[in-house]
């Protein structure tokens, strides 16, 4: 599930960076940043099994990953030539990229329906996508900041607050920006703003 949902961003990301070439230069730039900067994190993400070490720690979902590296010429270095190594204990750690077993797996509840997480924040990014698309994003990101707190049951001043957030961010985008996101293919409100 994962992996379908870094597609949907990086073909999302990369139509988005398509069409940013026809607003204005103004208009584009944050778009057009936005579009870059999560095609090459998503692309980072889908190939992260195939970089090599010091990239892939980067990527990888382990503690200390800007934390200061050791590379294999360095180990070599500190280990002593002339006394081999005997005990198992002395011998460096070997890295393995294999995914630890014991990971903590999250399950969304929904009422009656239990959700594996993946597949709740997959399921909720197609939602936005295409009730944007349809009453526009402005009116979109906080409904489902707000859906998204109450799936998580967190509480009311929290939820109601993020949502207003969410809503000053977007109103900024078409005040400061021009950027008609107040409006979408069935429903025009952008009227109700001014």
């Amino acid at each position: 599930m994962e992996h379908v949902l870094l597609l949907v961003f990086l073909g999302t990301a990369v139509f988005m960076f398509v069409e940013s070439f026809t607003f204005g230069d103004r208009a584009a730039a944050f778009p057009r940043f936005t579009a870059g900067a999560t095609i090459v994190g998503a692309t980072l993400l889908l190939l992260r099994s195939y970089l090599p070490w010091p990239l892939s720690k980067l990527v990888q979902d382990t503690e200390g990953a800007f934390e200061e590296t050791t590379s294999i010429d360095e180990v070599d270095a500190e280990t002593p030539v002339d006394e081999p190594a005997t005990d198992a204990a002395e011998l460096p750690a070997i890295r393995t990229d294999e995914p630890n077993v014991e990971s903590e797996i999250r399950y969304v509840e929904l009422g009656p329906i239990w959700m594996h997480g993946a597949l709740f924040i997959g399921i909720l990014t197609v939602l936005f996508v295409v009730v944007s698309y349809l009453i526009g994003m402005l009116w979109t990101a906080p409904l489902f900041v707000a859906g998204y707190l109450a799936a998580l049951r967190r509480s009311w001043y929290a939820t109601v607050g993020l949502a207003l957030l969410a809503f000053g961010a977007a109103y900024g985008f078409v005040a400061v920006l021009g950027i008609g996101i107040d409006s979408g293919a069935l429903v025009d409100l952008g009227g109700l703003l001014w």
